[in-house]
């Protein structure tokens, strides 16, 4: 997530230059040689944006693979803390997130239970009924809500600039809406992984052990 932070301080920087470099190539004049200087110049810092931009993509699909596996690890360590029912199994640790649209809501229900149940005060080295009622963690859902805003700009940025070949208008907006969601995935990422390393302090072997 650190990792991911940082690409996207790139990404979103090089998504205002590629900007600007479009809209110099789109004022210069129409034939000149500043025009063919300004769309070379334009198509230089397209490119470089979209490598970096590769890079962040192959990030948040590396981030994606282990929140899934630390995920389903996590739902099995609080199931040592609490034996009763629950309302998600660990199916949907995984599940959940290839569910088009409940994405963005089924892996945050199911981390919600996990951080119930790990955060909730133990006797014995177990939970009580009463882990249903804690509260969930403003850090987590900073993450949840920036991450989530993130993949929805960035995803519509993608598809606004396609080949470049569409309305200067969806160009710009491209450009626009891209660099939001990288900012976005810049200010989510922290919350992340300060969230993420809170949870697994309190399922470590050292945190089971412990009884508050």
């Amino acid at each position: 997530m650190w990792a991911a932070g940082g690409v996207a301080v790139i990404t979103g920087v090089l998504a205002i230059v590629a900007l600007s470099a479009f809209e110099d190539y789109r004022d210069a004049g129409i034939g000149t040689a500043l025009e063919r200087h300004a769309y070379d110049t334009w198509t230089d810092r397209h490119d470089t944006f979209g490598a970096i931009n590769a890079v962040l993509s192959m990030l948040w699909i590396g981030m994606f693979v282990v929140t899934i596996v630390w995920m389903n690890k996590a739902h099995k360590t609080t199931q040592r803390l609490w034996r009763g029912s629950r309302k998600w199994t660990s199916g949907w640790t995984v599940g959940g997130w290839f569910i088009p649209f409940a994405n963005f809501v089924i892996p945050k229900k199911v981390l919600n239970e996990i951080e119930r149940i790990a955060t909730a005060p133990r006797t014995g080295g177990v939970v009580g009924s009463g882990w249903r009622q804690e509260s969930t963690s403003a850090l987590g859902w900073l993450w949840w809500i920036g991450f989530s805003l993130s993949i929805v700009f960035r995803t519509i940025g993608t598809g606004l600039l396609g080949d470049l070949t569409g309305p200067d208008d969806d160009i710009t907006a491209g450009y626009t809406t891209q660099a939001i969601g990288s900012f976005l995935t810049v200010a989510a990422m922290p919350f992340g992984a300060l969230y993420i390393r809170g949870l697994a302090r309190r399922l470590s072997p050292q945190g089971i052990a412990q009884t508050p």
